[in-house]
Protein backbone atom coordinates (compact mmCIF):
# COMPACT_ATOMS: atom_id res chain seq x y z
CA UNK A 1 0.00 0.00 0.00
CA UNK A 2 2.84 2.37 0.90
CA UNK A 3 4.55 1.68 -2.45
CA UNK A 4 1.33 2.53 -4.34
CA UNK A 5 1.00 5.86 -2.54
CA UNK A 6 4.65 6.67 -3.28
CA UNK A 7 4.22 5.80 -6.99
CA UNK A 8 1.06 7.91 -7.22
CA UNK A 9 2.77 10.83 -5.46
CA UNK A 10 5.77 10.65 -7.80
CA UNK A 11 3.47 10.48 -10.83
CA UNK A 12 1.55 13.58 -9.71
CA UNK A 13 4.84 15.40 -8.99
CA UNK A 14 6.15 14.45 -12.45
CA UNK A 15 2.98 15.76 -14.12
CA UNK A 16 3.28 19.01 -12.16
CA UNK A 17 6.92 19.50 -13.18
CA UNK A 18 6.18 18.73 -16.83
CA UNK A 19 3.35 21.27 -16.88
CA UNK A 20 5.57 23.93 -15.33
CA UNK A 21 8.20 23.39 -18.01
CA UNK A 22 5.84 24.49 -20.79
CA UNK A 23 6.32 28.17 -20.13
CA UNK A 24 8.74 29.79 -22.56
CA UNK A 25 10.98 32.64 -21.64
CA UNK A 26 12.10 35.26 -24.15
CA UNK A 27 15.45 33.52 -24.75
CA UNK A 28 13.99 30.10 -25.56
CA UNK A 29 11.59 31.25 -28.30
CA UNK A 30 12.40 30.57 -31.92
CA UNK A 31 13.59 33.76 -33.57
CA UNK A 32 14.04 34.04 -37.33
CA UNK A 33 17.34 35.42 -38.71
CA UNK A 34 16.93 37.73 -41.73
CA UNK A 35 18.31 40.71 -43.66
CA UNK A 36 16.26 43.83 -44.06
CA UNK A 37 16.14 47.60 -44.16
CA UNK A 38 14.90 50.33 -41.87
CA UNK A 39 12.63 52.25 -44.26
CA UNK A 40 10.69 54.63 -42.04
CA UNK A 41 9.80 55.65 -38.53
CA UNK A 42 7.05 57.08 -36.39
CA UNK A 43 6.45 58.06 -32.82
CA UNK A 44 3.76 56.18 -31.00
CA UNK A 45 1.72 58.47 -28.83
CA UNK A 46 0.71 57.99 -25.22
CA UNK A 47 -2.82 56.88 -26.05
CA UNK A 48 -1.79 54.16 -28.52
CA UNK A 49 1.32 52.80 -26.85
CA UNK A 50 1.07 53.80 -23.22
CA UNK A 51 4.41 55.60 -23.41
CA UNK A 52 4.72 59.10 -24.74
CA UNK A 53 7.08 59.50 -27.68
CA UNK A 54 8.06 55.87 -28.12
CA UNK A 55 9.83 55.65 -31.50
CA UNK A 56 8.93 52.84 -33.83
CA UNK A 57 10.81 51.77 -36.95
CA UNK A 58 9.42 50.32 -40.16
CA UNK A 59 11.30 47.26 -41.40
CA UNK A 60 11.28 45.93 -44.95
CA UNK A 61 12.73 42.46 -45.46
CA UNK A 62 15.34 42.09 -48.18
CA UNK A 63 13.15 39.47 -49.85
CA UNK A 64 10.14 41.80 -50.13
CA UNK A 65 9.83 43.83 -53.32
CA UNK A 66 6.14 44.72 -53.39
CA UNK A 67 5.17 46.42 -50.13
CA UNK A 68 6.03 49.47 -48.04
CA UNK A 69 7.22 47.42 -45.08
CA UNK A 70 6.87 43.99 -43.51
CA UNK A 71 6.55 44.93 -39.85
CA UNK A 72 7.60 47.44 -37.22
CA UNK A 73 9.67 47.34 -34.04
CA UNK A 74 10.09 49.55 -30.99
CA UNK A 75 13.18 47.86 -29.58
CA UNK A 76 15.74 48.64 -32.30
CA UNK A 77 18.99 49.49 -30.48
CA UNK A 78 19.58 53.24 -30.71
CA UNK A 79 23.34 52.88 -31.16
CA UNK A 80 23.14 50.62 -34.24
CA UNK A 81 22.31 53.27 -36.84
CA UNK A 82 22.38 57.03 -36.88
CA UNK A 83 19.61 58.72 -38.79
CA UNK A 84 19.59 62.36 -39.91
CA UNK A 85 16.98 64.35 -38.00
CA UNK A 86 15.11 65.34 -41.15
CA UNK A 87 14.03 61.75 -41.86
CA UNK A 88 12.89 60.94 -38.32
CA UNK A 89 9.45 62.47 -38.41
CA UNK A 90 6.48 61.98 -36.10
CA UNK A 91 4.13 60.51 -38.70
CA UNK A 92 2.73 61.18 -42.14
CA UNK A 93 0.18 63.96 -41.73
CA UNK A 94 -1.73 62.81 -44.81
CA UNK A 95 -2.70 59.35 -43.55
CA UNK A 96 -1.56 59.07 -39.90
CA UNK A 97 0.93 56.43 -40.90
CA UNK A 98 4.68 56.24 -40.53
CA UNK A 99 6.97 58.68 -42.31
CA UNK A 100 8.81 56.57 -44.86
CA UNK A 101 12.33 57.55 -45.86
CA UNK A 102 12.93 59.09 -49.30
CA UNK A 103 13.42 56.56 -52.12
CA UNK A 104 17.14 57.41 -52.22
CA UNK A 105 17.53 56.11 -48.63
CA UNK A 106 15.33 52.99 -48.75
CA UNK A 107 18.30 50.59 -49.03
CA UNK A 108 20.80 52.69 -47.07
CA UNK A 109 20.00 51.37 -43.57
CA UNK A 110 20.54 47.64 -44.02
CA UNK A 111 20.54 45.37 -40.97
CA UNK A 112 20.81 41.68 -40.18
CA UNK A 113 18.74 40.65 -37.20
CA UNK A 114 16.60 38.07 -35.49
CA UNK A 115 12.94 38.73 -34.91
CA UNK A 116 9.87 37.27 -33.29
CA UNK A 117 6.36 38.41 -34.14
CA UNK A 118 4.72 39.61 -30.94
CA UNK A 119 1.42 37.99 -30.03
CA UNK A 120 -0.09 41.29 -28.93
CA UNK A 121 1.09 44.10 -31.20
CA UNK A 122 0.75 47.73 -30.31
CA UNK A 123 -1.26 49.33 -33.09
CA UNK A 124 -0.05 52.92 -33.27
CA UNK A 125 -3.24 54.47 -34.57
CA UNK A 126 -3.05 58.20 -34.07
CA UNK A 127 -5.93 60.39 -33.07
CA UNK A 128 -5.57 62.54 -36.16
CA UNK A 129 -8.01 63.84 -38.69
CA UNK A 130 -6.57 62.77 -42.03
CA UNK A 131 -8.63 63.51 -45.09
CA UNK A 132 -7.14 60.57 -47.01
CA UNK A 133 -7.61 56.90 -46.24
CA UNK A 134 -5.76 56.10 -43.02
CA UNK A 135 -2.66 53.91 -42.96
CA UNK A 136 -3.57 50.18 -42.62
CA UNK A 137 -1.81 49.43 -39.31
CA UNK A 138 -3.79 46.18 -38.94
CA UNK A 139 -1.97 44.78 -41.97
CA UNK A 140 1.38 44.89 -40.14
CA UNK A 141 2.69 43.25 -36.97
CA UNK A 142 5.01 44.42 -34.27
CA UNK A 143 8.15 42.35 -33.85
CA UNK A 144 10.74 42.05 -31.16
CA UNK A 145 14.26 42.26 -32.62
CA UNK A 146 17.57 41.10 -31.21
CA UNK A 147 21.15 40.56 -32.34
CA UNK A 148 20.86 43.51 -34.72
CA UNK A 149 23.95 44.06 -36.88
CA UNK A 150 24.48 47.03 -39.18
CA UNK A 151 25.27 45.78 -42.68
Amino acid sequence: MKAQITKTGLFVLLLFLMGGGCEEDENSKNYNYVNGYIVGSFICDEVSCGTQFQRGYCILLETNNNDLMDFYAFNLPADILSFPDYILKHHDNNNCGPAFFPDSLITRYKIRFQYLIKKESLKPIYGCYAMDIQFPWDKYFEVSVRDVIKY
